[in-house]
């Protein structure tokens, strides 16, 4: 049985100021530590491979495992976050511009998926993107693998496992929007034999809370 473990990157600059970014944003000093702390957990895990999104703060995040375990980071673009258009980078999550934006973009989510505004991705562009996701990890040799991604990204992949499904839909948008977590929270799937399963979600024992 293949074992993946999804990791959210540390808390980044853009977290902590409650505002979108884009790749190039780094992890606040709290997110180096929440990195570091959470990189122990891995002390007691074996793993076969370990792979981070093409944004830098995934791949920060990475960095304290592959130390650890003297290891390369796989860079895999597929776990990437979902782009959000590039002319609202720096506004806050609560500005009327974001709001109506992700207003109109989450009423497409099942009529017209195709949907963009300026340069942001389209949600058929992101559950293509999810999809193969799915299948690098199926096609993976290693049977224990680490993944460092993203919020939105992991639960949108977690809600498409749980309802079996590799189109987006009204369904798939309730479910990940239902999925809470936080900074280096870890799930955990399990994968055998074309099916997929959801052991742990967004554990962070590793801070004893």
């Amino acid at each position: 049985m293949k074992t993946i473990y999804l990791v959210r990157h540390g808390q980044s600059v853009a977290n902590s100021k409650d505002v979108l970014g884009g790749k190039d944003v780094l992890l606040s000093a709290l997110g180096e530590k929440q990195a570091l702390t959470m990189s122990e957990r891995f002390s007691h895990i074996h793993i076969d491979k370990l792979i981070a999104s093409d944004f830098v703060r995934a791949q920060q995040t990475a960095q304290p495992i592959s130390t650890l375990k003297n290891m390369p980071v796989t860079i895999e673009p597929v776990f990437g976050e979902f782009l959000e258009p590039s002319e609202f980078f720096g506004y806050t999550e609560d500005a009327p511009e974001v709001l109506a934006y992700r207003t109109e973009r989450n009423s497409k989510v099942g009529s017209d998926p195709d949907w963009t505004h300026g340069d942001g991705e389209s949600i058929t562009n992101f559950m293509q993107r999810i999809n193969q996701a799915r299948v690098l990890l199926e096609n993976c040799t290693e049977e224990t693998i680490a993944v460092v991604s993203h919020a939105y990204f992991i639960t949108s992949f977690i809600a498409a496992i749980l309802l079996d499904t590799q189109v987006p839909s009204e369904d798939w948008f309730t479910v990940l929007r239902k999925l809470m977590l936080t900074n280096t929270g870890i799930s955990v799937l399990k994968y055998k034999n074309g099916e997929w399963h959801v052991s742990t979600f967004n554990d962070r024992a590793h801070f004893a809370e």
